[in-house]
């Protein structure tokens, strides 16, 4: 249930950071770049997926480090397969079915 619910508030969530990613576009990168074009909240949501794709890697670093931290018995090799895959199979699938996903959104 819980984790239906987080599902659920990453709508909010996602639509509340857009808002405040293109209000500061507009507000300082268009006020001091004339000629740059102004950001939508639809659109500053696809350009939150191209940053959250280019950090994802981060996260995963992250997570192998508490995975290792857990997991002492485990050598770096298996952990490192294991995150290939899960990147590959699952993380990556994911975030390009909620990008065509919104894609299809805002046309």
């Amino acid at each position: 249930m819980k984790h239906l619910i987080a599902l659920i508030l990453t709508i909010p969530q996602s639509l509340m950071g857009a808002l405040v990613f293109s209000k500061s576009w507009n507000w300082f990168i268009v006020r001091k770049f004339e000629g740059m074009p102004r950001l939508g909240v639809l659109d500053a949501v696809g350009i939150l997926f191209v940053i959250g794709l280019a950090l994802l890697p981060l996260a995963m670093l992250n997570a192998r480090k508490e995975i290792k931290e857990k997991n002492a018995d485990k050598d770096d090799g298996t952990i490192a397969i294991a995150i290939c895959l899960i990147m590959t199979l699952f993380a990556y699938p994911l975030m390009l079915g909620f990008a065509a996903l919104w894609h299809l959104v805002i046309g």
